[in-house]
């Protein structure tokens, strides 16, 4: 595979993954919603576990757009 850069943006209600080549042109990318919970007012709670599995899944899958013919 070329010399590849992933690029994650992991903000308070979704995460982005996009994949760019050497010349900076996007060749795989994926985005995912992040559940929150407001138990009581003023808080804000998320499952970092959750965070992780789909920043994951999400860079798993630029990864994937950007070899299709991967066996992944």
């Amino acid at each position: 595979m070329p010399d590849l850069t992933l690029a994650l943006d992991v903000g308070t209600t979704s995460l982005r993954a996009v994949l760019f080549d050497a010349q900076w042109v996007i060749v795989g990318q994926d985005h995912n919603v992040i559940d929150s919970n407001a138990p009581h007012p003023g808080w804000f709670e998320q499952d970092p576990e959750e965070i992780w599995t789909k920043t994951l899944a999400a860079a798993r899958k630029a990864l994937s757009d950007a070899s299709p013919t991967s066996s992944n």
